[in-house]
């Protein structure tokens, strides 16, 4: 919040709200996100407020600012996802370990003959494997 000249939490809210645009070009920056094409304006409301375009002409891969980011760095070894089944066992998932498996999944996806454009549709319960098939397929 120093580097934005803002006292506290209240102070943000009231910024936040006040500009939006402000806010999310402030997010986009503070988490690094990358993209391939630089958008045209943050938020565009052309077609009203109920209807917002986010990142207006930009162009960027969630799973490169999730994973792909972090391979060869120390973060690699950091947990990324941490389940907990109804039963109470637990699973945990490092960055690389998700990024290997999301990427096996990509590929399978791929020698499906599945590409962008293609829908797909997941029926699977709340595990890891969910996570992972939707990482594959927004790659």
């Amino acid at each position: 919040m120093d580097q934005h000249n803002l006292s506290d939490l209240d102070a943000l809210q009231e910024r936040s709200t006040a500009d939006v645009a402000w806010f999310w070009e402030a997010v986009l920056e503070d988490l690094d996100i990358e993209f391939y094409r630089d958008y045209e304006k943050i938020v565009d409301l052309s077609e009203g407020i109920q209807r917002p375009t986010w990142c207006a002409g930009g162009k960027m891969n969630i799973v490169h600012n999730l994973l792909d980011t972090w391979q060869g760095t120390p973060v690699e070894d950091r947990i990324a996802l941490r389940w907990e089944g109804e039963d109470g066992s637990t699973r945990t998932l490092t960055y690389g370990e998700l990024h290997r498996r999301v990427c096996r999944c990509a590929n399978a996806l791929r020698d499906l003959g599945l590409g962008k454009g293609d829908r797909i549709g997941l029926y699977m319960p709340m595990t890891p494997e969910i996570v992972i098939a939707f990482l594959a397929i927004v790659k």
